[in-house]
């Protein structure tokens, strides 16, 4: 262990079992111990633990959710025509943390389609702010639901 990283330790031991919760401890040094790893040089021990192969996956999995974020950011266009003047849909950086938030709760796929069929269905007129349709994602209509709102209700001399 290296000095700092052994004196960080220490000093977070002590703060700690003033409250009384060792298990912090433990965590804050595996955090630090992680975060000096990323900075330090590749050794033999570094590349013996597996904790390269992790962080590449974490890193592989974080590039292709931000390319998934790109492509749904992509498909809402940027202006909307409202009664003949073309006018902006406001997307902006922050819709792009609403759709990581919104994959957190819908499938890619159920996103692009509810996507595309607003646009669709709108024709590219009179579009919602961006920010706006995130907020308010439409629900897909189940198909159960569909055939309970057809069914006949039963009438009050039937009871």
């Amino acid at each position: 262990m290296e000095k700092r990283m052994i004196i960080y330790v220490l000093a977070r031991l002590v703060a700690v079992l003033e409250k009384g919760n060792v298990d912090d401890v433990l965590v804050d040094a595996e955090t630090y111990a992680s975060q000096s790893h990323e900075s330090a040089p590749h050794t033999s021990d570094n590349a013996s633990d597996g904790g390269d192969d992790r962080a590449e996956q974490k890193k592989a999995a974080e590039a292709e959710l931000a390319a998934t974020i790109d492509r749904l950011y992509k498909l809402y266009p940027t202006k909307t025509l409202r009664d003949g003047i073309e006018v902006s849909t406001g997307k902006c950086s922050k819709d792009k943390v609403r759709l990581r938030n919104l994959l957190k709760k819908k499938s890619a796929e159920e996103i692009e389609a509810g996507i595309t069929n607003y646009v669709a269905e709108k024709g590219g007129r009179y579009l919602k702010n961006f920010a706006t349709f995130l907020n308010n994602f439409p629900e897909r209509e189940d198909v159960e639901t569909a055939v309970v709102d057809d069914m006949p209700m039963p009438s009050y001399q039937d009871v």
